[in-house]
């Protein structure tokens, strides 16, 4: 998935115009405003900050101009987001390694917008690949749980 973002973003941001722009910027004044979920139960809250996550990203690449791309680009993303959700719904545990989600969000909106495909990349991929690390740490834990006879059955 990363790959593919990172090209879908680099296209979107040669090709994108007025309308695109105002787009990233309305999902994410969106995304902004949704509270992360109080609790690992609060599923409604979890949908809705997911919802305008996936809405916030998508606004980013969707200018690129393959259809094929955005296909593949919403596979991947819908097979990422069951393990996102993991970490958004268990952030308070250390290992979700939960960063300041709209900080972040905000640095790729301001070096899409800038039109930095250099910078807009880079901050996308050590986006990426936090939530990646964070997941694997979080599914790690939950492995050792289940060899100790700790995890839920």
């Amino acid at each position: 998935r990363r790959e593919l973002e990172r090209s879908c973003l680099s296209l979107a941001i040669r090709h994108g115009g007025a309308d695109w722009e105002a787009r990233i910027s309305d999902a994410m004044e969106q995304f902004a405003r949704t509270p992360l979920p109080k609790s690992a139960t609060d599923r409604k809250a979890a949908e809705l900050w997911e919802v305008r996550h996936r809405n916030f990203h998508f606004a980013l690449v969707s200018a690129c101009g393959s259809p094929w791309r955005l296909r593949f680009w919403n596979t991947l993303t819908d097979h990422s987001e069951r393990y996102r959700k993991l970490r958004l719904l268990r952030r308070k545990e250390t290992a979700a390694q939960v960063r300041d989600a709209i900080g972040d969000h905000q640095a790729i909106m301001e070096a899409v917008l800038s039109r930095d495909i250099a910078q807009a990349a880079q901050v996308m991929d050590t986006h990426l690949a936090a939530t990646e690390h964070a997941i694997a740490e979080l599914l790690q834990l939950a492995a050792q749980h289940d060899d100790a006879g700790l995890g839920a059955k």
